[in-house]
């Protein structure tokens, strides 16, 4: 705890002290003028002397805080290291006494801690990491250099956690932690699992404890007996694994730290001890060997290390001279002086091992190596001598065999000057140190930000405050203004709004009375109390004197006027004087009425005035109203049907009561929404309106609720009449309501239609539906029997009967709400009577009707599957419509169970026969396609298609052969008419057409039989009835020819007919030619007195090809005009006489056969 109190004297702790004694004055001598809401909080001096207390107990136990979490963390690193789970049990120390060993040495070390240590013996000490492979004599070299070691006085030896180096030992000194590992940490090569784990266990107790600053920079040993009799592969091993255990270091730790490679035995070689013979113990302790720059890091190491060698073997020889004179001893002598070589010997050695080690790549981080250095500890000996061996022999010396005195060289001022002095190298956890800054500064700033936010906050709450007041004022002033310049004559609602919002939106007014102010809004100077509720009062006034007088004067007017709306304007102006209760709903309509509809009141945001006025109009007076007046719209308005006026109460009200509407979903169940929809829509959108449901029908009209009858009794308050009015308006809304209620109802079933469908399988499905047990049909009549019959909602007539009522009398229902539904129920629409008695079961009947339907439509749902079920689908659909039977039978009687039924059910069913018909025609039509397809489009496309005369422009021609195959009697288009279509179609009239009873109608077959029409037509054309060789036969006679020809000669195979100006004689052709030997050709010849002209075709279509050169008019069925030209333009014409009206000169026939 001294060391506690003592941390008070630091300079941030008095810093510390320094601003909460400010504080404390601010809290004292400011917070009393601060006020809350009109209060006074912070007058108490006991409230403030506890704010201040709080203050310093907070910052205490921050403090207190702190030193217990560095004390805690020194606690786990002194466990850490006593309790190293990476070191192993040792036979030669007992745990328990290396444990209590240890915490006397923790506590020495308190005792020696220096005064800017603040108690952080253990954590702020440097602590360095000695690595290298075993037996480099680092231990050795500890031992031996003549550091003080406070414990080796206490215990005599260093604090292990285990025995001996086989882990590692902690040499505490009085200027750092040294931690001695052992060799196999660095090597890894016997137990390689075991020492992984071992070493990064002791690596991450370093990072757990050691958060900021694990290690302060490492100490590589290496030893001078290794790096010279190790061959070449053996050293770059053992320098790559050193590489390893630095990198390891860097990645665990992340933090860059210094690395000081130490060359231990340089006793070894022969001529240290007679070189060095001569240094005392100042001398022995100096450094031996190279710092390196801090402003070359990157340089090259192996570079600057041979320059610095070269400089180090240099001297050394330089001082030979002066140890030769010294020495009298010729041996020694002769050992001296080889030193230097030596020394220069090991050059290459070192550079090897240094590159090996501590030269990055440009993949890897740069190696902090701030030298190499030479030491030498307690060592005996030598194992160099194969080695210097050969070097003694040149020399001519025999090398001394005694033992040398053990001394240790060049180790303590290497680790106190040196590697101690620099442990502010080592960077600290980047990570660590960031978050720890960043909290600090947050935590500065912070405060410095409240404090200057709360200045500011005060002086803007201090002006603000006064701005408020000041906008109070001249918002009074304006509105004082306003209000002087409206006349009282003046009644516009309009002109009136500026002055009511100022008025309202006065700063804390009205419009804010409810919010509650936030405390930071006014930082304890709110003034908004004292302006409240004289705004307010200014509010109120400006409704009472201002809206009231110009709202009545305007719901008068519009009464004077006979306006539509007068039954709302006589409630809204009875509302105002508190003779009929207010009601927010209706004001809101009537405001959102007159606004959006008649636009005679300006909307923005009157209703807000009106509403604020209505709720203060309690606590003043009730205005006065004209009664005159008043009682004159009363009589207007009970002049016209009170029933409509009443309705519309009640379709309100529903609202109002938040009723629910019905959807046509609960009509059909979930099954039914699989079937049905509602114009091509889903059903689940479709609904009846909530004031005509069996909820709303119970809830205004039976005897045991008094919905309606306060309707009414509101309705009797505004327009003044008695009961007697009263109860006759029952009866008139009963009849009324009842008709709408039908009428909604029958809309509804009228608009919902079977889904329809293409698929027949979904087809048979939606008759399966409508036929299975909890039929959507069967539901659907139930519900709207159980909804619409209304003696089923209550009383039955019987019950009535037993009462002593007469059914008959008006009067006598009366006295029961019910009562009237009993008869009225009579007057009920037949459609819904019937679907009544067809969902009745009591109805055997009725009920018997609904049922054959239901084995009618099954009747219609076997004939389609066993349609469906056929191998050939479409083939068994034309055989039965080419039948006429099977499907037929069951259409004939569900039509005429179908007339029977009432609407929208026969709609329904007429739904399905057309539908199904409409399947089953279109089944057939795809059949007869599909024939003509594979039958006839081949034959076509071989035979026609870009042949002449089917094509004008064509080279090749259709052969007459070709001709009778496929348009004679018999032939393939005849085959299949008669096969396939001749009993569907009528041929009666032209163009031809399907029979009404085959349902084939479609684009693609009206095409079909377009195409067999006119291939009947050139049947005719060519062969006649029942002809199997084509011939044609025609007359030409000249008609026209120009002066200038002289002669005309047309010849046709052996037929010519000539013309030069003589009489017009005409001659008959015939086609194609008898007894035509040769090829048959025409040939027209045009003789003028310059020259002669011919044009001439051949082959079997030769004719046709010649009247294609010329122009083909039609004067009547059987008679053309054949007009032919010369090259210089000169008609002449033949006037063409068929032989039949069937006749192929139209040349737009044979275009419009088509081969598809």
């Amino acid at each position: 705890m001294k060391m506690f109190f003592g941390s008070f004297l630091s300079v941030g702790s008095l810093l510390s002290l320094v601003a909460l004694g400010l504080l404390s004055l601010m809290i004292w001598f400011v917070l009393p003028a601060l006020t809350m809401g009109g209060a006074e909080p912070f007058q108490s001096m006991l409230t403030r002397a506890s704010m201040i207390v709080s203050l310093f107990v907070m910052s205490f136990a921050y403090k207190l805080r702190g030193w217990l979490a560095d004390r805690n963390r020194n606690q786990k690193l002194e466990k850490a290291v006593v309790e190293d789970p990476s070191q192993p049990e040792s036979e030669s120390t007992d745990p328990a006494e290396f444990k209590t060993k240890f915490e006397e040495a923790i506590n020495l070390l308190k005792k020696l801690k220096s005064p800017s240590s603040k108690g952080h013996y253990l954590y702020n000490l440097p602590w360095y990491m000695l690595i290298g492979p075993p037996g480099v004599g680092k231990t050795t070299a500890l031992i031996n250099s003549g550091l003080h070691f406070p414990l080796m006085d206490r215990f005599g030896a260093a604090v292990r956690g285990v025995a001996g180096t086989k882990s590692c030992d902690w040499w505490f000194t009085d200027q750092a932690i040294l931690i001695d590992t052992a060799g196999r940490f660095t090597t890894q090569d016997n137990q390689v699992d075991r020492d992984k784990k071992d070493w990064n266990t002791f690596l991450s107790l370093l990072v757990k404890y050691r958060k900021r600053k694990p290690i302060n920079g490492i100490i590589v040993a290496y030893s001078v007996d290794d790096l010279v009799s190790k061959d070449e592969a053996d050293l770059i091993a053992d320098a790559k694994m050193i590489k390893r255990r630095v990198y390891e270091l860097y990645d665990t730790l992340k933090i860059k730290f210094p690395v000081y490679l130490v060359l231990t035995k340089l006793d070894v070689l022969p001529g240290f001890d007679e070189y060095f013979a001569t240094l005392d113990n100042e001398g022995r302790e100096q450094v031996f060997g190279t710092t390196f720059k801090l402003s070359e890091q990157d340089v090259d190491p192996v570079s600057r290390y041979l320059i610095e060698h070269r400089l180090l073997v240099e001297r050394l020889q330089v001082k030979v001279l002066d140890v030769l004179k010294q020495e009298s001893d010729q041996s020694k002598r002769d050992a001296a002086y080889i030193f230097p070589r030596m020394m220069a010997s090991l050059q290459d050695r070192i550079a090897l091992l240094i590159d090996s080690s501590f030269t990055a790549t440009r993949f890897e981080q740069p190696i902090m190596l701030r030298g190499a250095y030479f030491t030498s500890g307690n060592q005996n000996g030598s194992v160099l001598d194969k080695v210097i061996s050969g070097l003694s022999a040149h020399l001519g010396r025999a090398r001394s065999s005694e033992n040398r005195p053990g001394k240790s060289f060049f180790i303590k001022h290497l680790l106190q000057e040196v590697v101690f002095k620099e442990g502010g190298l080592a960077e600290q956890n980047t990570r660590f140190e960031k978050i720890r800054s960043t909290l600090y500064v947050t935590i500065c700033v912070s405060m410095l930000l409240a404090t200057i936010g709360m200045s500011v906050l005060w002086y803007q709450s201090y002006l603000k405050n006064t701005e408020y007041l000041h906008q109070f004022e001249v918002a009074i002033v304006e509105i004082e203004l306003l209000s002087q310049s409206l006349a009282e004559s003046d009644h516009s609602l309009e002109r009136i709004l500026p002055v009511l919002h100022k008025a309202r939106d006065l700063p804390f007014g009205y419009a804010k009375l409810n919010e509650k102010e936030s405390w930071l809004k006014g930082a304890g100077l709110n003034q908004t109390g004292k302006m409240q509720s004289e705004a307010v009062a200014l509010y109120e006034r400006s409704l009472l004197n201002v809206l009231l007088p110009r709202f009545i004067f305007f719901i008068e007017n519009r009464l004077l006027h006979a306006q539509e709306t007068t039954y709302d304007d006589l409630t809204m102006y009875q509302i105002l004087e508190g003779s009929v209760e207010r009601d927010d709903d209706f004001i809101r309509r009537y405001l959102q009425r007159v606004v959006s509809k008649e636009g005679q009141m300006p909307g923005d945001g009157l209703g807000q005035h009106i509403f604020h006025l209505l709720d203060i109009l309690p606590n003043h007076y009730a205005p006065s109203l004209n009664q005159e007046l008043l009682e004159h719209a009363q009589r207007r308005v009970l002049q016209q049907p009170a029933a409509n006026r009443l309705l519309d109460q009640v379709q309100h009200e529903a609202k109002r009561l938040q009723l629910r509407p019905y959807h046509l979903l609960d009509l059909v169940g979930s099954q039914g929404v699989l079937i049905f929809s509602v114009q091509g829509k889903s059903i689940q959108d479709t609904l009846i309106e909530s004031h005509f449901t069996r909820q709303a029908a119970q809830l205004f009209f039976a005897e045991q609720t008094d919905h309606l009858a306060r309707i009414i009794s509101k309705d009797a308050q505004v327009l003044g009449y008695d009961s007697m009015l009263e109860e006759r308006y029952k009866t008139d809304v009963f009849r009324q309501y009842l008709q709408q209620y039908q009428e909604a109802w029958l809309h509804a079933l009228q608009s919902i239609e079977l889904t329809d469908t293409a698929d027949s399988q979904a087809k048979i499905r939606t008759i399966e539906t409508l036929t299975q047990a909890g039929s959507p049909l069967t539901q659907l009549l139930s519900m709207v029997r159980s909804n619409t019959e209304f003696s089923a909602l209550f009383v039955s007539p019987e019950i009535l009967i037993e009462q002593g009522l007469d059914l008959n009398s008006l009067d006598e229902l009366a006295l029961l709400n019910q009562d009237y539904f009993n008869v009225l129920s009579l007057e009920t629409m037949p459609v819904l009577l019937h679907l009544h008695q067809l969902a009745n079961p009591n109805d055997a009947g009725q009920f018997e009707r609904l049922s054959q339907l239901y084995v009618q439509l099954n009747e219609l749902s076997v004939f389609l599957k066993g349609l469906q079920g056929s191998i050939n689908l479409e083939r068994a659909a034309w055989m039965q419509a080419s039948q006429h039977q099977g499907m037929s039978d069951v259409v004939t009687r569900l039509e005429n169970e179908m007339s029977r039924l009432p609407e929208p059910i026969s709609g329904w069913v007429a739904q399905l026969i057309n539908s199904a018909k409409a399947q089953t025609g279109a089944q057939a039509r795809s059949y007869i396609q599909n024939q003509w397809s594979s039958n006839v489009v081949p034959a076509c496309r071989d035979m026609i298609e870009d042949r002449y005369p089917f094509s004008t422009h064509a080279s090749r021609e259709m052969t007459l052969r070709d001709l009778t195959t496929y348009f004679a009697a018999g032939g393939i288009v005849d085959r299949y008419f008669q096969e396939f279509l001749s009993p569907y179609v009528d041929r009666s009239r032209t163009p031809w057409r399907w029979q009404k009873i085959t349902g084939f109608e479609s684009v693609g077959v009206n095409t079909l039989l377009r195409q067999i029409e006119l291939s009947h037509r050139i049947q005719n054309m060519f062969f006649g009835p029942g002809g199997q060789t084509p011939s044609l036969s025609f007359e030409l006679v000249p008609r026209d020819v120009d002066p200038s020809i002289l002669k005309v000669t047309l010849v046709v195979d052996n037929e010519e007919l000539s013309y030069s100006h003589g009489p017009k004689l005409g001659r008959r052709f015939t086609w194609p030619s008898a007894n035509l030997s040769t090829q048959s050709f025409a040939r027209l010849v045009i003789e003028t007195a310059e020259n002669s002209e011919s044009l001439t075709e051949r082959g079997e279509w030769s004719l046709f090809r010649l009247f294609d050169k010329g122009q083909i008019t039609s004067l009547d069925s059987e008679r053309y005009l054949l007009e032919f030209r010369t090259r210089k333009g000169t008609p002449l014409s033949f006037e063409l006489i068929a032989g039949s009206v069937y006749n192929p000169f139209d040349a737009n026939l044979f275009k419009s056969i088509r081969c598809h």
